[in-house]
Formats: C-alpha cells, sequence, structure tokens
C-alpha cells in the first residue's frame, strides 16, 4: 500500500500537468473554432503603365510622323524643361504687363530628314538645330503657357548656312486629340469644344491650314488653346507657337483675349550660339 501511495504521489505532479496543457488544448480548438477563418493577403505592388507619348501611339504612321517628324521628343514636358532666365530668350514674355513669368528651355531637335542623311554620311546637310522652349506668365486676368518651336534660319556656323530641309515642320491635321495632349494646362482639360480652322490637304502649305483653335474648361476657368506659325521658310516655318490662355477669374473667352495675352511674348529666331552672323538690328 505505501508502495503505491508514494507512486501515486510521483505521478500527481505530471497528471497535471498533462490535465493543464490538455485543457488549454481544448479551449484553444474552441476559441478558434468561434472565430471566422483569417485569410492573409499576398502583397501586391501596382505600377502605373508607363505613358506613351500621342506620336508614338499605335495607328496611323502618317500621322504620327506628321505629329513628330523630328529625331527626338517633341513633347511639352515641363518637369524635364530646365528654368532659364527670361531675358535674352528665344520666347520670352517680354511685355511690361506680363508677370511672374518663367522661361523653361526644352529639347533641340533636327528634322528626321536630315538626321537620316548625315547618319548616311551626306555632307550637304550640315546644320540644323531646332529649338523648343516655353514660358507661363500672366497678363492681366489671364494666365498663359506658350511653347515655340524655333530657328535660325540665317545661322551661320563653321559648317555654313543650314540645309533647305531645316524648317519647322507644319500638321495640317492637328485636331482635338492633339490639343488635348498640348502642355499640362490642356492635359487636365474638359468640355471641349468649337475646333476651329480650315480644313487643309498634307499638301497645302498656307499658313492658314496651321492655324487652329478650339475653347475647353480647366476646372472652373474658361480657357482657349490656339496654334499658330509664322513666317514660311521652305517647306515649313521659321517658328510654330502653341499656347494655352485661360482667365483667372470666372470670366468667359473674349476674341480680344488672344491678342492680349499673346502680344505679351516676345519670339526670337536668331540664334547666338555658335553663329558668325550679326544679330539683326
Amino acid at each position: 500500500m505505501r508502495k503505491y501511495l508514494s507512486q501515486r504521489s510521483r505521478c500527481r505532479p505530471i497528471c497535471l500537468v498533462v490535465l493543464i496543457a490538455v485543457a488549454a488544448a481544448s479551449f484553444a480548438s474552441a476559441a478558434s473554432a468561434q472565430q471566422p477563418d483569417q485569410v492573409t493577403l499576398p502583397q501586391v505592388t501596382v505600377t502605373a503603365p508607363p505613358f506613351v507619348p500621342l506620336y508614338m501611339r499605335p495607328g496611323n504612321g502618317v500621322k504620327a510622323f506628321e505629329r513628330n517628324p523630328y529625331f527626338g521628343n517633341n513633347r511639352v514636358e515641363e518637369d524635364n524643361f530646365a528654368p532659364v532666365p527670361c531675358s535674352g530668350f528665344r520666347i520670352d514674355p517680354a511685355s511690361a504687363g506680363a508677370s511672374d513669368r518663367t522661361c523653361l528651355q526644352g529639347y533641340r531637335l533636327v528634322p528626321a530628314s536630315v538626321h537620316v542623311s548625315n547618319g548616311r554620311g551626306d555632307t550637304s546637310m550640315t546644320h540644323c538645330e531646332i529649338d523648343h522652349d516655353g514660358t507661363i506668365y500672366n497678363v492681366g486676368d489671364l494666365s498663359v503657357e506658350a511653347d515655340v518651336l524655333v530657328f535660325d534660319p540665317y545661322k551661320l556656323t563653321g559648317a555654313g548656312f543650314a540645309d533647305r530641309d531645316c524648317y519647322v515642320a507644319g500638321y495640317t491635321g492637328y485636331d482635338q486629340d492633339d490639343f488635348q495632349d498640348m502642355n499640362r494646362v490642356t492635359r487636365r482639360g474638359t468640355d471641349w469644344h468649337d475646333l476651329r480652322g480650315e480644313a487643309c490637304t498634307w499638301s497645302d502649305g498656307r499658313a492658314a491650314c496651321e492655324t487652329k483653335s478650339i475653347e475647353f474648361s480647366d476646372g472652373p476657368h474658361q480657357c482657349v488653346a490656339i496654334r499658330q506659325p509664322c513666317p514660311r521658310w521652305h517647306g515649313g516655318f521659321v517658328w510654330m507657337l502653341t499656347a494655352s490662355i485661360c482667365h483667372t477669374d470666372l470670366a468667359s473667352v473674349q476674341p480680344g483675349d488672344v491678342a492680349c495675352a499673346l502680344g505679351a511674348v516676345q519670339i526670337r529666331q536668331y540664334d547666338p550660339l555658335g553663329n558668325v552672323a550679326r544679330p539683326p538690328q
């Protein structure tokens, strides 16, 4: 009997531990049964698709070339343009009425035909560089962003004058899609209407065929976007200007708004960089 009691006494702590462990496991199983199943979600990384410029999107190859006939990117990308002093710049809101002006130096472009010819060793096309620059400013109750493709047709360097194929190309098919991607203001625009301009064939080189305008809204503000070339040069133009013009108040767009806004802009076609020709007097 003593032996039995002694063995039972030694067993009691062990049995107690086992009973506690079994009870705890039973409680945990009951608790988990009362709770809904928890699903572990996998980690998901969302990457925005890369933006494809309008001229690189699938579709009509001829229209794509008309939108960008240059070797390089001719899209206005303000974040990638470099701020520069406006004084003496290629496009400058020089009017005394222009305020809060910012000038942006953009990409330097070469017509695709000139680039290809130079790549083949044709030295008859010696030089052509087109500047794409922009400016942002206010004038009166108007907020303006303008950019210009411009080159100096009389620039003389050690390689001589530019070839006949050096010019700012026209694009008679410029339409609402092009206006909507014109700059950062038009990219957030809505309520597009009243596209104006002559309907011309691609071979019609008149400046009137390149002059376009359209109205739109930027939030509560009424705006107009314009495209305007001048002057004619060989197969294209010396410069091509596009601009978005918006009221800073809630007024509607008036016929004189474009003249008021662009009257502040000075476009300098003389390129002093590497030019041995004297600037015009």
